[in-house]
């Protein structure tokens, strides 16, 4: 992962302490969000946010996060998550939203790569949309062509102890005829609600007997070094 320029690129807007061309936007104890304008459509922005969960240990994050059968128990604008194909690392999914009346639903063709990477100690989650020919577009939903996210959670003992540091950035375009006065606002008021939502459903399916994976399955698929547990010297960096 260390040379992927994709996750590299998003990383360093991450780690820019001085937030160099970005707004705040959120700058409470528990979470802080900064925006800026998207290099993609410079009507709308992009988000970045970073905040601490002491609650939950950077493993219940992620398996409640890849858990694609238990998104639509959790996430109410969730219609659809399901596997499409696996290329590689990268495991193709698609995924439908509900959007309120009179909207049109929106629908997402993506790839997810996840790495648990020992030797920096995080986790880091990619998700870019995509054209797969096994869901090409179709009536009833308008598809997002542009979406982006990253999410990085650092632990603050080992990954299996609560306490988690988080980093995120998201770029999404719905397309369609909305205002996009009214797409910025809704965005900047769905960041905290998305991060509160994540904590509580994470928070239920760690101890949920529906769950698909344990944390050392994570490992097998997802680990990027093969340092043993016992080695790991976890310590978040400074907020």
């Amino acid at each position: 992962m260390a040379e992927d320029p994709e996750v590299q690129e998003a990383l360093s807007a991450l780690e820019d302490a001085e937030h160099t061309g970005w707004e705040p936007i959120i700058l409470r104890d528990d979470v802080q969000a900064w925006r800026k304008v998207s290099k993609e459509n410079p009507a709308l922005y992009e988000y970045k946010a970073k905040g601490r969960y002491t609650s939950l240990s950077p493993a219940e994050l992620l398996l409640c996060h890849i858990d694609a059968g238990y998104r639509t128990a959790w996430d109410p604008y969730c219609l659809e998550v399901t596997p499409v194909d696996k290329q590689g690392d990268k495991e193709v999914m698609y995924w439908v939203v509900k959007y309120p009346w009179p909207l049109t639903n929106r629908d997402y063709v993506y790839y997810r790569r996840i790495f648990i990477d020992r030797a920096a100690n995080r986790i880091v989650l990619v998700t870019r949309t995509m054209i797969h020919p096994k869901h090409p577009e179709k009536e009833g939903c308008v598809r997002v062509l542009s979406f982006f996210s990253l999410w990085v959670v650092y632990p603050e003992t080992t990954f299996e102890e609560k306490g988690a540091r988080y980093e995120m950035l998201l770029f999404d375009d719905p397309r369609g005829n909305i205002p996009t006065s009214v797409l910025n606002w809704v965005f900047q008021a769905a960041v905290p609600q998305m991060i509160s939502t994540v904590e509580k459903a994470a928070l239920a399916h760690k101890d949920s007997p529906q769950r698909t994976m344990t944390f050392a399955d994570a490992l097998r698929l997802y680990g990027t070094d093969t340092r043993a547990p016992a080695a790991e010297a976890a310590t978040a960096p400074s907020s």
